[in-house]
């Protein structure tokens, strides 16, 4: 069931980015969750964004949020350098797959999607500027725990 549910939010994901013109829109915050107000620090590009949520982040029921949240916190991690906390939330695999792509347009990364099943969660990012997506999986009862690791993989598109 998850890899059916991997292609469709995988699917849906690179339709929402190529229809809707996200890639032109406004700044890139990456783990932004869609309708947020944010707040971001223009001072240094190595900082890290603020993400300030707002009624508009109310999701669907079943929406995985924990899983959704806890994946935005690996992307943030990587956004900012953050080796520590990027192994703390990833398997090495995917700890790997993130650095080997470099800091080239690393802040431009934004959630498009999230679904789950009873046991895993997968996040869609979409970089704003290169227009490559990234789908993370994540161990849906490891994140509702916080517990180490819980991203099990990464995997690039386009």
């Amino acid at each position: 069931m998850f890899i059916t549910a991997a292609h469709r939010v995988s699917a849906a994901a690179a339709a929402v980015v190529l229809g809707s013109g996200l890639l032109s829109a406004g700044p890139a915050i990456a783990g932004e969750p869609s309708g947020a107000q944010t707040t971001a620090s223009t001072s240094t590009e190595s900082e890290a964004p603020e993400v300030r949520r707002t009624a508009a982040d109310t999701h669907s029921v079943g929406h995985p949020n924990t899983a959704a949240d806890y994946a935005d916190g690996l992307i943030r991690a990587w956004v900012s350098g953050t080796t520590g906390d990027l192994e703390k939330r990833a398997r090495p695999k995917v700890v790997r797959a993130l650095t080997a792509q470099g800091d080239a347009h690393v802040k431009q990364w934004k959630r498009v999607a999230a679904d789950a099943d009873e046991t895993t969660a997968t996040a869609v990012y979409a970089n704003r500027t290169t227009g490559r997506l990234l789908t993370l999986e994540v161990d849906r009862h490891a994140a509702a725990k916080n517990a180490d690791r819980a991203v099990l993989t990464a995997r690039f598109t386009r």
